[in-house]
């Protein structure tokens, strides 16, 4: 009989090999799709939240100054295009900032818990993560 240490693990059997490579595969799909679920719902609350007039007033006047210069027509279409993407980046910024408040907001609280929830998903899986690597 060989000797094995007692913190040796035996090899891995014919199928243990792929099953952990497809679970990895199920891991960081999930992990990437909840990221991006993520990252939809702090748009959608940020959008929200400025549609119901909850800011921080610099980030709001920024994002009016935005459609109002996209509505007006007084940018080339390549810049509007970078304009769109800096106001998304606005929306999230807006989100961001309530999220780190954890505080329920009038006129955005269904948005605010769904995005809150995936926060929290997102963190836990992220911590299990760590723990299982």
């Amino acid at each position: 009989m060989p000797y094995t240490s007692p913190t040796s693990r035996p090899a891995p059997s014919l199928f243990e090999r792929p099953l952990r490579w497809f679970q990895r595969v199920r891991d960081r799909r999930r992990a990437r799709l909840l990221a991006e679920a993520y990252t939809e719902a702090r748009i959608a609350l940020g959008q929200r939240m400025f549609a119901a007039g909850i800011d921080d007033g610099e980030t709001g006047a920024a994002i009016a100054s935005i459609d109002e210069a996209i509505a007006r027509n007084l940018v080339a279409r390549a810049e509007a295009q970078d304009l769109r993407a800096e106001r998304v980046l606005l929306f999230i910024r807006l989100a961001d900032a309530a999220l780190e408040d954890d505080a329920p907001l009038p006129g955005a609280n269904e948005e605010f818990i769904e995005a809150l929830d995936l926060k929290r998903a997102l963190e836990t899986d992220r911590v299990a993560e760590f723990i299982r690597a």
